[in-house]
């Protein structure tokens, strides 16, 4: 399991590495996506930190996850630019998925293994959407 957090983490790094410029009401994607270099790259160090401690800290790995939902949907909230703003809702929707099958194997669901699976590709898909989309911007 320690793995396939880790992997999760790296591909919220891709979105931190590809987001592009500055801010505004009348906000390009370009702008959107410059707003969300800092606070991911804050929620990918911390995902990394407890990703290492899963196997000790499994239930400290869940509670990151939800950080990351919660910081989703707060940059969900900060962003003006309807396509940023729905890419962004639609990782929000995914990472809080991954974060429910994970708590469904800390509460010792072993038959969640490969929801885990599919709830870890499509958040990597969503990831890759919103990568895409602020590599355009």
């Amino acid at each position: 399991m320690n793995r396939r957090l880790v992997s999760c983490a790296l591909a919220v790094t891709v979105v931190v590495g590809l987001a592009g410029c500055s801010g505004g009401s009348n906000q390009s994607v370009a702008d959107a996506c410059a707003s969300l270099n800092e606070p991911l790259s804050e929620v990918v160090t911390v995902l990394q930190d407890t990703s290492n401690s899963l196997d000790t800290d499994p239930q400290g790995a869940v509670d990151a996850w939800t950080q990351l939902a919660v910081t989703f949907g707060t940059l969900t909230a900060s962003v003006s630019n309807t396509e940023v703003k729905e890419a962004l809702d639609a990782t929000r929707q995914d990472v809080a998925a991954v974060r429910d099958v994970l708590q469904q194997l800390v509460d010792g669901d072993t038959t969640s293994e490969a929801s885990l699976e599919t709830a870890k590709a499509e958040m990597q898909g969503s990831l890759s959407s919103l990568a895409g989309l602020c590599q355009q911007g």
